[in-house]
């Protein structure tokens, strides 16, 4: 766990209690699809391969290939050059091959990890500006 207090490295700061749980029922079917998605691919394997290799393979893809059902998604945070400091405590860097996408509709801005997918979820009420600070200044592609 990294701690940063210096407010001169803070690129943008959001409050988002609200706007997050708005989107509450979509995270929550994302996670319960997922999850079913994981079983299936189990189950699967399983039938082919035999359940000892294939509860091997399966653990190699949850942890390199498929996205993780839960996602990080802070009510507090403050966006920094090294990353993102969630709800005044932890800082969750930003690693090589990090990507940042947007949904405008929704309000957030997604940090994607270059094989899992979405990693952190942050919304914000200004998602073009919060995708414009994570690739000018995070140097997030």
């Amino acid at each position: 766990m990294i701690e940063l207090t210096n407010d001169k490295e803070v690129l943008y700061n959001a409050e988002v209690t609200q706007l997050k749980s708005i989107d509450k029922s979509r995270r929550l079917l994302r996670t319960i699809l997922i999850f079913i998605f994981e079983l299936g691919f189990l189950f699967f394997i399983s039938y082919f391969l035999g359940i000892f290799i294939a509860i091997i393979f399966f653990l190699i893809s949850v942890i390199l290939f498929i996205p993780s059902p839960m996602l990080i998604t802070p009510s507090n945070y403050r966006v920094m050059k090294k990353g993102v400091q969630i709800d005044g405590g932890k800082l969750i860097p930003f690693k090589r091959g990090y990507k940042a996408s947007m949904n405008e509709d929704r309000s957030y801005v997604s940090i994607l990890h270059p094989r899992r997918g979405e990693l952190i979820r942050l919304y914000t009420n200004e998602p073009s500006k919060l995708l414009g600070i994570l690739r000018r200044d995070a140097n997030l592609i």
